[in-house]
């Protein structure tokens, strides 16, 4: 495994004794969590056994005789003994989403949403923590948690949302997913005064995680303090940063600076070129491509409900092929140009819509229905879309459609 892949707690690891210690941005005491008094106790713990205290992980020391602090947990819901680690938060404290009318809101325990309101619609369900009291309007944008969804055109809802990393990367107002700055557990940063900086849960930068003795000290690549200062002519990444040891040991110097985190490769020493842009899509059948958040290849982003509507072009699953004509019941819609709705066209009355695809209309007539027409009678034309004249009564009251024919003249008919 690569050694950026391990998130050393390095300097968090400290044993039971009574003291405060840092971990990112929670101050834990030890105290607190030592039983007894925070006293030592022989045969307190089996050896591997793990523990949760509030929302800290704790471990059994090496004699038994007291617990050390492993991690910190967003919340104590989210702290998993047994399996001995912190379980990613299913959504960020703030945040909420629509499913359908139903107005949803991140729990306090972080593990999942609850139903917070029912709206008037699903187009009044406001993803900002609200129900509006008129409907969406047709383009506006908005995040569901770390969905991004678009008012539909025909102003009934929100569209299926597109899932950005995080509900701290969408962004409702450019209506877009911004691209995450970094990898959780995976990417550090060393800064000038020796912080040793990890990335944030929400992939939106960094936070502390501790300090080392010195810039020297601080070990980007494994994510961990190091007891000695780095070597003349070592190299890290930290961050999109490609770094060298000074000659004098006392830091690192910037070697060059390299598009993304993926991207820097401290064995090679070099900054490696992207293998695509985030603009690069491509369709693979009905797997929709795109480049990948460290820009070294294109994956798989969505897969569409067919190749026809895979939209390179755009970047998206298309609802609908643009300009493409469905029924709907007995109302007749139009594929609008983005390809992202379908809005009705006109409402044709019972079994008079016809689409086919790239033509679509409204009967005017049923198949052998006939009329008057100013003394004319008429039948309904082969393609149903208007009448074709059958013979002139001269008079109004001489043409009866129902018989499908004209009176002889002097008696009355039953002209429509």
């Amino acid at each position: 495994m690569s050694a950026r892949g391990w998130l050393l707690l390095g300097a968090g690891l400290v044993s039971v004794g009574g003291c405060h210690k840092v971990f990112g941005d929670f101050e834990v005491n030890d105290a607190a969590f030592a039983g007894s008094g925070g006293k030592s106790m022989a045969g307190a713990c089996e050896a591997g056994e793990r523990q949760c205290v509030g929302t800290v992980l704790q471990s059994c020391n090496a004699a038994r005789d007291g617990w050390i602090n492993d991690m910190v947990c967003a919340t104590a819901a989210l702290c998993d003994a047994e399996e001995g680690t912190c379980r990613t938060a299913a959504c960020e404290a703030g945040t909420f989403q629509c499913v359908g009318a139903e107005l949803h809101e991140c729990d306090e325990t972080l593990d999942g949403f609850v139903l917070r309101e029912s709206c008037l619609s699903a187009a009044h369900c406001s993803a900002m923590g609200m129900c509006m009291d008129a409907p969406c309007s047709p383009g506006t944008f908005q995040c569901s948690g770390a969905g991004l969804q678009r008012c539909k055109d025909d102003n009934t809802g929100w569209s299926d949302p597109t899932q950005c990393a995080t509900a701290a990367l969408c962004d409702a107002a450019a209506g877009m997913c911004r691209q995450p700055v970094c990898i959780p557990d995976q990417d550090f940063q060393c800064d000038a005064s020796g912080n040793l900086n990890e990335c944030r849960s929400d992939r939106s930068g960094y936070r502390l995680r501790t300090t080392c003795e010195s810039q020297a000290h601080c070990d980007a690549t494994n994510g961990r303090c190091n007891a000695a200062p780095c070597a003349v002519n070592d190299y890290q990444c930290s961050g999109t940063q490609l770094q060298i040891c000074k000659p004098d040991r006392t830091g690192w110097n910037l070697d060059d600076t390299c598009d993304t985190a993926d991207l820097c490769d401290d064995e090679a020493q070099i900054c490696r070129e992207p293998q695509c842009d985030p603009s690069d899509f491509e369709c693979a059948g009905a797997d929709l491509l795109g480049c990948n958040e460290g820009r070294t290849g294109l994956v798989t982003i969505d897969t569409c409900d067919s190749s026809a509507l895979c939209d390179d072009a755009e970047g998206e699953c298309n609802v609908c092929s643009p300009g493409v004509y469905t029924c709907m019941g007995d109302d007749l819609h139009q594929c609008n140009t983005a390809g992202q709705a379908s809005p009705l066209t006109e409402e044709c009355g019972v079994g008079r819509c016809f689409a086919n695809g790239l033509t679509g209309h409204c009967f005017v007539c049923d198949a052998d229905e006939y009329r008057c027409s100013n003394g004319v009678l008429q039948k309904c034309a082969a393609d149903r879309l208007g009448f074709d004249d059958e013979e002139d009564c001269t008079d109004q009251d001489l043409c009866d459609a129902e018989a499908e024919m004209c009176l002889p003249d002097g008696s009355g008919g039953a002209g429509n």
